[in-house]
């Protein structure tokens, strides 16, 4: 080996031992931040702590190993496929094969509307109401019950789009403002259900995958299923209180719904899909005695529903 040749490796120590997907993944740092990442390990390597510049190693001990799926093997190939995973164009291919619909809520469109989405308000009894209306920040829906034993407040965005038990998600995030005691019985539905009638928590309201409350049978919250005009009842053993929380209803499209409150799973009910009874997406308070009214504060909804297509 010549003199000449010891400078030129002395010149580039770095290069030593640098596998090809570690390149790649200097050069898709900027572009894949949040999508995707390398790991580089070299066993023995050392640190100067002056410039933080990870010391050479052999070949041999440098290990890297791509952290998800972009795995292409040269620099163009990569920079496709994060293209293709962060434009627009993939957002519509995703859109073949489901929907989403989001509502936060924002001060209405107009009479009669409610939402982004535009749900439609149902109330019955002195002072029943929705109020859209909401503070500079926006994003909240208020029902209440008003002033009579048989107060009811509703939105729905239709109670007939879906049958059996296909694949969705939907999530609400809700509490009680005003939850009079159980001597001024209140009851509450909202999910997957098919009617907004007077008896938000019986079968009435079915078929449908829904969270329910009714102080006369718990203080917690329900989880239910109506198939067949059947009620199944499983207790989540989460108290109703008047704090904010997340209600979520996922159906895996073989028969099973999966309810979680916040971020734990509370239950599993299975769910008739060979059924034919068409259903959607509601909430209904209701008074059953009483006449203090029961106020809901709903501050957002989402679901997303697969399309066998």
């Amino acid at each position: 080996m010549t003199d000449g040749d010891q400078d030129q490796q002395q010149a580039a120590p770095t290069r030593r031992g640098v596998g090809r997907r570690a390149v790649l993944g200097g050069a898709l740092g900027a572009a894949a931040a949040g999508i995707v990442g390398y790991e580089v390990g070299a066993a023995g390597a050392s640190t100067d702590t002056d410039t933080a510049t990870p010391a050479p190693a052999e070949a041999a001990a440098v290990a890297v190993a791509p952290k998800g799926e972009l795995v292409a093997d040269d620099v163009q190939a990569a920079l496709v496929d994060v293209y293709d995973r962060t434009s627009a164009l993939a957002r519509l291919h995703d859109l073949r094969v489901a929907y989403e619909l989001v509502d936060d809520f924002p001060p209405s469109a107009g009479a009669g509307r409610v939402g982004s989405l535009g749900w439609t308000p149902v109330t019955q009894g002195d002072g029943a109401a929705i109020d859209p209306a909401a503070p500079l920040e926006g994003g909240m829906v208020r029902l209440s019950t008003g002033s009579t034993s048989t107060g009811r407040a509703a939105l729905h965005l239709g109670l007939g789009q879906q049958v059996g038990a296909p694949v969705f998600t939907m999530q609400w995030r809700l509490r009680f403002e005003a939850k009079p005691d159980p001597a001024q019985r209140a009851t509450l539905a909202f999910g997957a259900v098919a009617s907004v009638s007077d008896d938000p928590t019986g079968a009435a309201i079915g078929p449908g995958v829904f969270w329910a409350y009714d102080p006369a049978t718990s203080p917690n919250w329900r989880c239910r299923v109506v198939n067949g005009g059947k009620l199944v009842d499983v207790d989540s053993k989460r108290v109703v209180n008047d704090v904010f929380h997340r209600f979520t209803i996922t159906s895996d499209g073989d028969g099973l719904a999966r309810f979680t409150f916040d971020d734990a799973e509370v239950a599993s009910v299975p769910v008739d899909k060979t059924a034919v009874e068409p259903y959607g997406q509601g909430i209904v308070l209701a008074k059953a005695s009483g006449t203090t009214p029961a106020v809901l504060a709903v501050d957002w909804f989402f679901v997303r529903r697969e399309l066998p297509r």
